[in-house]
């Protein structure tokens, strides 16, 4: 593989308008090394003039073609030369505000041998030794590091209002580029999620899969949020995720779409009952984050969050079942036995907790004085569906109690059904593999909540 240098000139070309026109890079004349430029070779693009110094990097496409591109093109200052090739190029990191400046280039001792300082008039492209581009990437990478001043570290809480007023971007938005940081600031929240039809959590492909922006109809991967991040490489912002969308968010980390597949689709019915519709699942891969981490007795949750109670669920026209609360009054009635649970462990002098994206999404657990962790699943149980959820129940909570063991905690788990249970043979299926099988009325059974 390759790496070369192209040079802008902005007065020949209107490099600024070609931009901010929304156009794409995707072709660049050159008249040099045409034998020996590759698909997939790496380049980094140069401004020349005053402000001189890299202000992006990509990748060739294929081979130089013979004709001249886009010399042809309204954008044209000056009549381009008479090079007759061009090369196809894909431009993934575009970074014009914050160059990387000739300033650095002509006082570092690898970066100032470089065609570009000592023979600025050559023509593209330039080429780059690989202890060269190795040199640019290892500063670059630096740059957007430790740039605008962040100091937040993975699982630290602020006010949301602070966050804004430190670095910008929007307050009322899930995902929000700012204008004063070179930053874009996402926020999930799994409760809000809910409401419609949709959650964002951690794949077994180790990326976080967050649902883009828009609540009606079909999503748009190239409009306002979600063309956000799919630009925030090109642009050189940093992906940063927060836990909540109001008051005191937690930091969660840096993340970068995932190169070879930035987003799936998936569906989901809209916010009013609407029809369903296609939703962008972006592929968010941790660069610096807590998730993931594995180090022993790294606390469970935060403080129990309480949702609302009342909660109506709506669906598509086309798929309202024959009874369509069935699903509302078991999820309110989920919700009731949770928050019950909640109370009770906080009466007996225990702090509940609700899961942080980093833990597996428990209903509600608490901690005993002796640092071991009670960990529930609540089930809405009926009579129909009673051996389908105790099935499923017992599945997740040794899914859970697994991933807070392998953190070196030590786990009671339970399953609370939402009814009396109709089949007992259950509690002796859950016995044995260490699970505690109770209904509301006997949670004083629990490890904890035995009355004083």
């Amino acid at each position: 593989m390759n790496h070369w240098l192209l040079q802008v000139n902005p007065r020949v070309w209107d490099i600024d308008g070609f931009f901010s026109a929304g156009h794409d890079l995707d072709s660049f004349l050159v008249s040099n090394f045409l034998n020996e430029i590759r698909a997939n070779d790496q380049f980094v693009l140069w401004l020349a003039g005053k402000d001189s110094g890299v202000i992006g990097q990509g990748r060739v496409l294929g081979p130089p073609i013979e004709g001249s591109g886009d010399a042809s093109d309204e954008f044209w200052i000056r009549e381009s030369s008479s090079q007759a090739w061009s090369i196809p190029i894909e431009v993934t990191d575009l970074f014009r505000d914050d160059p990387l400046s000739r300033h650095v280039f002509q006082h570092d001792s690898v970066l100032q041998e470089t065609t570009i300082i000592r023979a600025p008039q050559s023509a593209n492209p330039f080429r780059l030794s690989d202890d060269q581009w190795d040199r640019i990437m290892q500063l670059l990478e630096a740059d957007i590091l430790n740039g605008a001043s962040w100091d937040l570290r993975p699982g630290d809480r602020i006010k949301r209002t602070e966050l804004h007023a430190r670095f910008g971007g929007r307050t009322q938005s899930g995902i929000t580029a700012s204008s004063s940081s070179p930053n874009v600031l996402v926020f999930t929240d799994p409760d809000t999620g809910e409401q419609y039809g949709y959650f964002d959590e951690w794949g077994t492909d180790g990326c976080f899969y967050y649902t883009g922006e828009g609540q009606t109809g079909d999503q748009d991967p190239k409009r306002g949020g979600n063309k956000a991040l799919l630009r925030a490489r090109r642009e050189r912002q940093a992906i940063r995720l927060f836990d909540g969308t109001a008051g005191v968010v937690t930091y969660l980390g840096r993340f970068e779409l995932d190169e070879q597949a930035p987003f799936v689709w998936a569906t989901a019915p809209s916010r009013d009952g609407g029809p369903m519709r296609k939703v962008v699942r972006f592929r968010l891969r941790p660069v610096e984050t807590l998730a993931g981490d594995t180090s022993r007795n790294k606390e469970v949750g935060q403080d129990y969050r309480e949702r609302d109670a009342e909660v109506q669920v709506r669906f598509p026209a086309s798929r309202t079942p024959s009874d369509p609360d069935a699903y509302g009054r078991g999820l309110r009635s989920h919700i009731r036995t949770e928050q019950e649970l909640a109370r009770i462990a906080e009466e007996r002098g225990l702090r509940p907790l609700t899961p942080t994206i980093e833990d597996p999404p428990f209903d509600v657990a608490w901690e005993m004085p002796d640092g071991s962790i009670v960990l529930v699943e609540v089930k809405s149980t009926t009579e129909s569906n009673e051996t389908k959820q105790l099935r499923l129940g017992i599945g997740q909570i040794l899914d859970y109690a697994d991933s807070l063991q392998r953190r070196g905690h030590r786990i009671h788990t339970a399953i609370c059904t939402t009814t009396p249970l109709r089949d007992r043979r259950w509690i002796d299926i859950a016995s044995r593999v260490d699970v505690l099988l109770i209904d509301l009325d006997h949670a004083h059974d629990l490890p904890g909540l035995t009355p004083a």
